[in-house]
């Protein structure tokens, strides 16, 4: 455990679940922890270096994926965020690892739809039951799921732009990967903080609460402006550039994320 002596690792519940498949790993270089993932059913799609020092695993279990750690002896893993001295989450970086090495449609640039096309969509999104971050005057609608770990990389990769008030997020919530989706959501909705509480959702830090009737309408009114974008995964960002409107589905470039905060 050198390693974590170095790093502070925050066990928190829930699961960090990947949107995208990947191509399984060698079974025969499994640990003992690993082996009980797989004799459980689950399958291990990714095995890499955490930017902690750490091995990271992806496991699939036929329903969703799971980033877990691995300690150095094998006969551990842990589910959870690691931070470094500083307080960064590394974690996060992980995820864009992860992302990195994907080949789903959400970990692609995505593609930005013709003004025709977003604009009806947009003037959909200003009436969606959002949550605002920030104060910039450039708007970003966001679809995202709480349980996705791409809607997290964008959450921490446009940290910088809304925290120097460059750029406003309005996060409009879905729940499509994992049943547990709707539970953090009610939760978001329902904190005194929306917007704190969707970092906290990404963390896995924010335990889910019962869902009322409103936030359910609200999350299948939500839905359906997912759908309507013609885009089965998330998240979808919609923004005006210029006169236009653009519909971006999928995880953008970092230049794409740039642009936002100019």
């Amino acid at each position: 455990m050198g390693t974590l002596k170095r790093h502070f690792v925050m066990a928190v519940t829930g699961a960090v679940c990947l949107a995208a498949s990947f191509g399984l790993w060698a079974q025969e270089t499994l640990g003992p922890a690993e082996q009980h993932l797989v004799d459980s059913g689950s399958k291990i799609t990714r095995r890499f270096t955490s930017a902690s020092g750490l091995t990271a695993i992806v496991a699939d279990n036929g329903k969703e994926q799971r980033l877990f750690y691995v300690t150095p002896d094998g006969k551990n893993i842990i589910l959870g965020a690691v931070f470094d001295a500083a307080g960064h989450n590394l974690t996060a970086q992980d995820l864009a690892s992860a992302v990195g090495r994907s080949s789903g449609p959400s970990a692609s640039a995505g593609e930005a739809a013709s003004e025709p096309d977003a604009r009806p969509l947009f003037e959909r999104a200003t009436k969606a039951q959002w949550i605002a971050e920030g104060s910039g005057g450039r708007v970003v609608y966001a679809i995202f799921d709480p349980n996705c770990m791409y809607c997290h990389q964008l959450h921490s990769a446009l940290r910088q732009a809304v925290d120097e008030g460059r750029v406003q997020v309005r996060w409009i919530p879905v729940s499509i990967l994992a049943a547990s989706g709707s539970g953090k959501i009610a939760a978001i909705y329902g904190a005194s903080n929306p917007s704190n509480a969707i970092g906290q959702a990404f963390d896995n830090m924010l335990p889910a609460t019962a869902l009322t009737k409103p936030v359910e309408q609200a999350i299948a009114r939500n839905i359906l402006l997912l759908r309507d974008t013609g885009f089965t995964g998330v998240p979808v960002l919609l923004y005006r550039e210029g006169n236009q409107v653009v519909m971006h589905k999928g995880m953008p470039e970092a230049q794409t994320i740039a642009s936002l905060g100019q």
